[in-house]
């Protein structure tokens, strides 16, 4: 019997072988940002914290190294740039840690400047009656959805290797041609030249292996 995700693959591969956030008051936002923060971000009593992050709520899933998430741990991501496997290990725990207030985040460190990139971007692509287009490393889902509205008669496919941030793109998608599959941006399940448009928002900068994932791209376009 396939698994859920060995249908998303198989369906991905199938589609693509065919070829206004609300706002809060910059107060508010600091206000909620700092409580979150001292509760799960940063480790309590600790001003002075090096790079790190220190998790207090409890997760649960499991990782491709087959370790659970439970409870407290630390991050350092220091200690995670050795190769490509533990970077990638530390992107997936990070973002699944963090995924249900990722969004939240996202705006506050970006002082609510990261829906106006976004839109931008999709500005900036070109017209196509109805192209299929990958959004790498696409968390929520945020360019994904763009991307459906720009091309309502193309396919796009968010891909993204935590499976809590996915969770929450499927949530919240409601485009009949949006689909979202877990999926590594150095190993992508998709037939060569097959894909006529690729995004990724923050996608290059948390690439286990940069060139790696440059050459998935080159193959899929």
């Amino acid at each position: 019997m396939s698994t859920s995700r060995g249908s998303e693959s198989a369906g991905l591969r199938w589609s693509l072988s065919n070829r206004q956030p609300a706002t809060l008051p910059a107060a508010a936002l600091r206000r909620e940002f700092m409580e979150y923060g001292e509760q799960g971000i940063c480790e309590r009593g600790n001003r002075n914290h090096k790079p790190s992050l220190v998790c207090c709520k409890p997760f649960c899933g499991p990782f491709e190294n087959g370790d659970p998430v439970t409870g407290r741990f630390v991050l350092k991501i220091g200690d995670h740039l050795e190769n490509a496997e533990t970077k990638r290990y530390y992107t997936e725990r990070n973002f699944s840690e963090v995924a249900p207030r990722y969004d939240f985040i996202t705006r506050v460190l970006s002082f609510g400047r990261d829906a106006a990139w976004k839109r931008t971007l999709i500005s900036l692509l070109p017209s196509h009656e109805s192209p299929v287009c990958v959004d790498l490393a696409c968390g929520t889902g945020d360019i994904a959805f763009l991307l459906a509205g720009k091309y309502p008669r193309g396919r796009i496919a968010g891909v993204d290797i935590t499976e809590p941030m996915l969770d929450i793109a499927r949530h919240r998608n409601t485009h009949p041609n949006v689909s979202f599959a877990n999926q590594d941006m150095g190993s992508l399940d998709i037939v060569s030249e097959s894909v006529d448009i690729v995004t990724g928002g923050y996608a290059l900068r948390n690439a286990p292996d940069l060139g790696t994932a440059i050459d998935e791209i080159s193959r899929v376009l």
